[in-house]
């Protein structure tokens, strides 16, 4: 994995960091983006049921609100733009497959200006859940190589446009290799 290999080489990073004490995407995803943990944004499931979004809202809308940004949001699982983001970023993609979802943020991020972009890629997740989070598993291995060169389809883009101070790449959960139970 190339792309994501360079990304922590370069970068900070923590292989032991959890966002939530609960490895739910819903809460997981809530606290990245809303700066709160669980006990905050209420959000305790993938159901969202409790969400406190007025008082405790997506990063994006509180930057918009301090400065005149361009904020685009490109992911393949559709609540983290239909319910925490709450649709509220100037241009957004929701769903498809992964290389859509890195096709879309590439050609925004060559033809557009935004100053925030998010891109995020689920397949990973979803093989995973469907054929276990472990090295050993060759369909979750040949996904995580599939979403490297995705990743490295935006980077490059990010690299090429004239303002790309900064690119972070992150994932809602923290998983350790944990063999499926098949019984």
């Amino acid at each position: 994995t190339p792309n994501m290999d360079a990304l922590i080489a370069d970068g900070a990073h923590s292989p032991e960091c959890v966002v939530e004490d609960i490895t739910i995407s819903g809460p997981c995803w809530s606290s990245m983006f809303c700066g709160v943990h669980r006990n905050k944004h209420g959000v305790t499931g993938n159901s969202f049921a409790g969400s406190n979004y007025a008082q405790y809202p997506h990063f994006f809308k509180r930057l918009e609100e301090l400065c005149d940004i361009q904020t685009a949001s490109f992911v393949n699982w559709a609540p983290l733009n239909t319910t925490i983001l709450q649709n509220a970023a100037d241009v957004i993609h929701t769903g498809g497959p992964d290389t859509l979802v890195a096709s879309q943020a590439v050609s925004h991020l060559q033809a557009g200006d935004p100053d925030v972009a998010f891109v995020a890629f689920d397949e990973v997740d979803g093989s995973g859940h469907a054929f276990g989070f472990s090295p050993t598993v060759p369909q979750y291995l040949a996904k995580i190589e599939a979403t490297d060169v995705l990743v490295g389809q935006v980077l490059a883009a990010v690299r090429s446009r004239s303002s790309n101070s900064a690119s972070t790449c992150s994932s809602a959960r923290s998983r350790r290799p944990v063999a499926r139970d098949s019984s």
